[in-house]
């Protein structure tokens, strides 16, 4: 791993790293102007590749689910070398992005991971490489999307080499706030915006909304069913580096800092710790009520 702590690599996302045109965020998100995918999840990804380069000295990769392309340039440049493969793949209509990807020699494929729900593209069923030919698979706020839980971790099984890891995160079905939803709002802990949901996409969306969440137990026992050993799984509350946003001028500002952090920790969201004991308890503020399941899957060695 190229850095050793968030702050290195938060230096080097803000001053050195060039984005793609797919990675720029429209500034009608009321974001800072130049904000990209990778300042937005540096949090995130910094994890990613922590975690992965603690459990693997992997020399070939897929990512599934890639658009818009931060992630994959991330692993090429802290984790990967000369002689590293970068696969990319995920269900895009979009030719400059591919062609941005193959540039740094970053191959992308189109597909459809969902084989029995209707594309509005022909793309390839499945994940488009032989068996055994990679080191590390990453699904990263993937399956939740995905209809069939069972087809993509048996097609990552199959594609993983002997010992290779599949590396997976996704949205917490027992997150503190999609429960405050249900309990307070009368709603639903998936998306609030229907649009945004399988409730009401179809597939002329390339962008499928949220299918369902899972438990860190069902996703192990899946992939115990798939044939996967569980290597590492933890919980995480995901968040967005608080210096993409616009910062709001009020006599709070100096409290706001300080709750907000400079991206290396969570921030500190008072009014929904507060809400959080009031209606679920004291316990909602353990992990296990975090918005996000991180999992890692280690194909063994006798499955060839």
């Amino acid at each position: 791993m190229k850095f050793s702590n968030y702050q290195e690599f938060k230096k080097y996302i803000w001053n050195n790293y060039q984005p793609i045109s797919q990675e720029l965020i429209s500034e009608d998100y009321n974001y800072k102007s130049g904000t990209n995918w990778a300042k937005l999840s540096a949090p995130r990804f910094f994890r990613a590749l922590q975690t992965i380069s603690s459990v693997s000295n992997a020399k070939s990769f897929i990512d599934v689910g890639t658009y818009p392309g931060s992630f994959s340039r991330l692993i090429k440049l802290c984790l990967g070398d000369s002689e590293t493969k970068i696969y990319a793949c995920g269900m895009v209509k979009d030719n400059e992005f591919e062609e941005n990807l193959a540039k740094e020699n970053l191959i992308f494929f189109n597909c459809n991971l969902d084989p029995d729900i209707k594309t509005p593209i022909d793309v390839h069923e499945g994940i488009p490489l032989s068996d055994n030919s990679v080191d590390c698979i990453v699904l990263m706020e993937v399956i939740e999307h995905l209809y069939s839980l069972k087809t993509i971790m048996l097609e990552a099984f199959r594609v993983l080499k002997p010992n290779g890891i599949c590396y997976v995160t996704t949205n917490n079905i027992s997150d503190r706030l999609g429960l405050l939803r249900i309990i307070c709002n009368n709603s639903t802990n998936l998306d609030e915006d229907i649009i945004q949901t399988s409730i009401w996409s179809d597939y002329q969306n390339t962008w499928r909304g949220h299918v369902r969440f899972y438990s860190l137990k069902q996703l192990s026992d899946v992939g115990v069913m798939a044939g996967f050993k569980i290597e590492k799984q933890d919980y995480f509350q995901n968040y967005e580096d608080p210096d993409i946003h616009n910062k709001k001028n009020s006599m709070f500002n100096f409290l706001r800092n300080i709750l907000n952090g400079d991206g290396s920790r969570p921030p500190i969201r008072l009014k929904i710790y507060f809400k959080s004991i009031w209606y679920l308890g004291i316990k909602s503020l353990s992990k296990s009520y975090d918005s996000h399941l991180e999992i890692v899957y280690r194909k063994p060695f006798d499955q060839l």
